[in-house]
């Protein structure tokens, strides 16, 4: 084991180092950091709608209505649906505060260039209807949650 420890001492962690302290994934970590707090709070919300205990369901029913589980299921949805926007904007910040430049600018310009690069439509399903129509003036959602961290394209953008 002490060969082992001291080719990671000697040879990793002079690299592991050196990447930890590169600025832009530093600010990519505490960016990302920054939407603790709102994963914490959505998932303890997430967490008392559905505890797996008999009677948990009914006893909450039976205490605060049949929709107890929709009222508290806002809280989740409120919290895990702007992960992506707050991540960009405390990446841009923290990136920022590393160049020594307006960190709270760059900030507000990271949620500008978000939104820009969000479609401004959502798909709609009239009722009786199978096939959805896309309707303009609505920010989509679920790419201002964790899916907009990931993915921040939609094939139906074309530039001519």
């Amino acid at each position: 084991m002490s060969a082992f420890t001291r080719v990671m001492e000697e040879k990793i962690m002079p690299v592991a180092g050196k990447i930890a302290g590169q600025r832009h994934l530093s600010a990519l970590r505490d960016g990302i950091v920054l939407t603790m707090p709102l994963i914490i709070i959505g998932s303890v919300f997430l967490i008392l709608t559905s505890l797996p205990i008999p009677g948990y369901a009914d006893f909450m029913a039976s205490v605060f209505g049949e929709q107890w589980a929709d009222k508290l299921g806002y809280p989740v949805n409120a919290s895990f649906d702007i992960m992506a926007m707050i991540a960009a904007f405390g990446i841009a910040y923290r990136l920022a505060e590393s160049y020594g430049v307006d960190a709270l600018s760059a900030g507000a310009i990271s949620i500008a260039a978000f939104l820009l690069a969000t479609p401004f439509e959502v798909p709609f399903t009239p009722d009786g209807s199978t096939e959805s129509i896309m309707v303009g003036g609505g920010i989509p959602i679920t790419l201002l949650g964790s899916k907009g961290t990931v993915c921040r394209h939609d094939h139906r953008l074309v530039f001519n």
